[in-house]
């Protein structure tokens, strides 16, 4: 197991299950209290309660062997390990990740290496992305 990722990493079928509940039921909320509140026309409350909706995953490529991932596999088949409310939160995890292992004492070294070049190989993707939807 690579140290850092194993339990914090979670796969698309996971994840998608749990937001989608919850996404489902702020979505409708959502919708129901910008209608009540505006009556504005349906299009526009559906528009922006699906803008309020899209979050952020850190996601990092699967692995392909030991000590190797596969940066040019597709979204769909990537590890999320993080989500957050805006692209910049995304990275700034990102970045602190990276920072994080450079710093590590206490890691072995090829772990250490393996591990950040993992995480500046990951990417900060929309939740609504269609990559991650996959084929």
């Amino acid at each position: 197991m690579v140290i850092g990722i194993g339990k914090t990493c979670r796969t698309m079928p996971e994840l998608n299950d749990k937001m989608r509940d919850m996404r489902g039921k702020i979505l409708v909320q959502y919708t129901l209290y910008l209608i009540r509140a505006s009556g504005a026309n349906l299009v526009k409350s559906w528009r922006a309660a699906a803008l309020a909706l899209v979050g952020w995953y850190l996601m990092v490529p699967p692995w392909s062997g030991p000590g190797a991932f596969n940066a040019d596999a597709p979204l769909s088949s990537w590890l999320i390990c993080g989500s957050f409310d805006s692209a910049v939160q995304c990275s700034h995890e990102q970045d602190r990740r990276v920072r994080n292992l450079r710093n590590a004492k206490t890691v072995e070294a090829k772990e250490r290496a393996f591990n950040e070049r993992l995480y500046s190989a990951a990417k900060c993707i929309a939740s609504n992305d269609a990559g991650l939807k996959g084929n």
